[in-house]
Parts: C-alpha cells; sequence; structure tokens
C-alpha cells in the first residue's frame, strides 16, 4: 500500500500481509484518499522480510496480520499488536466513571430524550435487530472496514443471549446482544435501527451502555463484559468504552506484527499519530511515539493512553539517540511509564 500519510501529507508505504477488511482498517489509519495498493507476491507469510529485501520500490513498514505466533512473522523489530482486544466493566457504574462529563452529557440526552429499555428473547425480535439495526448501523459506521457476522452466527448463539433494545416513543430504536456463554455476561453485537443519525443524536449508544448496566445489576452481575475493541489507541469505539469504565482484560488470538524499516517522514508521522496495544511478555501495553529527545507532557500522555488493565506505558522519543533518562518522568509515573529511544525499535 503506498500514498500520502493521513495526518502529514508527507509519502508512506506499508508491505501489508493482511485480509482485505484488516487492508482497509489500516489504510483508514494510514493514508489518504487515493492510495494504491499493488500486489506483490504471493507467498508464506512468514516470508515477508525476504520479500521485502526483494522489492524494487520504497517500503516504510511491514505489517503482517496472523494467527497469535509472533515468530511468524520473521526477524526483525516487530511489535505485536492484539488484533481486537476485549474488556471489562465493573457494575454498579462507580462515581468517577458517573460524573466523568462526558457520561454526564449521555445520562442528560437519555433523560431529555425519554429513552427507555426492554429485554426480549424472541427470535422475530432477532430477525429485527440484525436486518434492521445491527447491519445498516454497522455499515454505515465503519464502511469498507465493518466486520458484519452472519445473521447465523447470531442466532446460533441466541438460546444463551439476550436482547436489550432502547426504546423511544414505545418502538425500539437501538440494541445490544448480550451474551451469557462466558463466567460473565458481555455485550456482544450493537445495532441502531437504519443507522439512523437522528437516533444517534437522540444519545441511544449511550443509553445501550446505561441500560445494560442497569439490567445486569439488576440480575446480581458485578462485571459486564465490553466485546471487541481495536488496538490502536485513538480508536472512537474503545475510547468510548474507556469513559464508561472500560479495563483492557484480554486479547482475542490474533495479531498484527508490525514493524518500521525506515524511518521517514511518513513512518514517523504514522507512528505519532497512532498509538497502539501491543503484547510483551505475555502483557499488554502501549506504545506511544513522540516527536524530539526530551518529553515534558507525560501526565497528560498517560490520562490519553494509560487505559486501566494496560502494564505499562512505553514512549519512544524518535530524536533521541540515546537511552533517555528516567528523570524526565515525574516520579508518581515511574512505575507506569517507560522511555525509550525509538532508534531501538524502528529502522
Amino acid at each position: 500500500m503506498e500514498g500520502e500519510e493521513v495526518q502529514s501529507g508527507a509519502p508512506f508505504s506499508m508491505l501489508c500481509a493482511a485480509p482485505e477488511l484488516d487492508r482497509n482498517y489500516l489504510a483508514s489509519l494510514a493514508f489518504s484518499a487515493g492510495y494504491q495498493e499493488y500486489r506483490v507476491a504471493r507467498d508464506w507469510i512468514w516470508s515477508s522480510s525476504k520479500i521485502y529485501k526483494n522489492l524494487d520500490r520504497p517500503v516504510s513498514a511491514i505489517l503482517v496480520a496472523h494467527e497469535s505466533r509472533p515468530q511468524i512473522a520473521g526477524r526483525g523489530s516487530f511489535f505485536h499488536l492484539p488484533q481486537w482486544i476485549n474488556g471489562r466493566m465493573d457494575l454498579p457504574y462507580p462515581s468517577r466513571v458517573l460524573t466523568n462529563r462526558s457520561v454526564k452529557s449521555d445520562l442528560r440526552r437519555i433523560r431529555k430524550n425519554d429513552l427507555g429499555w426492554v429485554v426480549s428473547k424472541e427470535l422475530s425480535c432477532l430477525e429485527d435487530f440484525y436486518n434492521n439495526m445491527f447491519v445498516p448501523y454497522t455499515r454505515s459506521a465503519h464502511g469498507s472496514r465493518a466486520f458484519v457476522r452472519s445473521f447465523e452466527e447470531l442466532r446460533a448463539r441466541f438460546s444463551q443471549c439476550e436482547l436489550l433494545f432502547v426504546t423511544h416513543d414505545q418502538r425500539t430504536v437501538a440494541g445490544i446482544l448480550i451474551d451469557y456463554t462466558g463466567k460473565d455476561p458481555a455485550l456482544w453485537t450493537i445495532g441502531v435501527r437504519d443507522g439512523d443519525p437522528d437516533y444517534l443524536r437522540m444519545g441511544v449508544v449511550g443509553a445501550v451502555y446505561a441500560f445494560s448496566g442497569e439490567y445486569l445489576q439488576g440480575q446480581g452481575h458485578k462485571v459486564m463484559g465490553t466485546g471487541m475493541s481495536r488496538s490502536f489507541l485513538h480508536d472512537g469505539v474503545l475510547n468510548y468504552k474507556k469513559k464508561w469504565g472500560q479495563e483492557i482484560s484480554g486479547m482475542y488470538p490474533a495479531l498484527f506484527s508490525f514493524s518500521v524499516v525506515d524511518a521517514d517522514r511518513g513512518a514517523r508521522a504514522f507512528l505519532q499519530n497512532n498509538p497502539f496495544v501491543f503484547l510483551s511478555g505475555g502483557r499488554l501495553n502501549a506504545a506511544v511515539f513522540v516527536e524530539g529527545n526530551t518529553l515534558s507532557d507525560a501526565e497528560q500522555l498517560c490520562k490519553d493512553f494509560c487505559h486501566t488493565g494496560l502494564e505499562r506505558m512505553f514512549v519512544y522519543l524518535l530524536d533521541a539517540h540515546t537511552a533517555p533518562s528516567q528523570d524526565m518522568l515525574p516520579s508518581s509515573l515511574h512505575h507506569r511509564v517507560v522511555l525509550q529511544s525509538a532508534m531501538d525499535v524502528v529502522g
């Protein structure tokens, strides 16, 4: 994939071995409109480093999608990112969540628009939810990046699920499928009727989280799973769940192995604009890349990217040629934040 990096406009290229859905998602993070894809080889994915060396065109980065076997990416300085992470929320929602400014705004919209909720296990309701809420909302929200599960998959698990609908004027306008197959109930698939932006402005997505927590707490549950999110830390879904108190609790068994082989201007911009979660030593950590060789805003970075459930945040200074001193950090962050030179991990 080649084009202009979406924020800087600088040339950027990525050798990518991934399915189309993942390529579309990655392209939305990396490139402006008009980027190009070229098929350069058909080979085993562990041959990516060899393919890169034999290419006759410039490459800034390599990314390989695979099923949780880091060694498959080949040699080199690879980060191993979960393709999907999952999370959980404590019930009842703690006061720090309910006093969050954005959550309070969601709750005001719920009251203003007199939204309510109802629960169903009827198969006819599942059909309505799938065809008129889940599919149109998923496609309108995510476009070519949309991961649309089949109706057969939902129906096969429906005996162990419930549908919670958000209501307005006695009509169901949004819904969530709650899955009981695990230790704790988990929010699985969400939908908004017809993907209608008017319903979104009413606050129906916030209502899904508020009412699901209310319902499950009333059933005696103390924890609610929050389903899948992408592992890039600017991801809108991930940060929406964060404001509702999500703790990152694990990952799904698939990885993106990612390596920057040429730290050109486009690659540097991509790294700065796309902090991510990565797997190291069996633990999930945050990786954040910062211009320069000093750090002055560690506390703000930690507030933005130290999600609950992550082990540590690694801050990579793009212009530090030697190991940076931890003394740049406030002492209160020494246990959570690690400073490193980006030269250790990028080409």
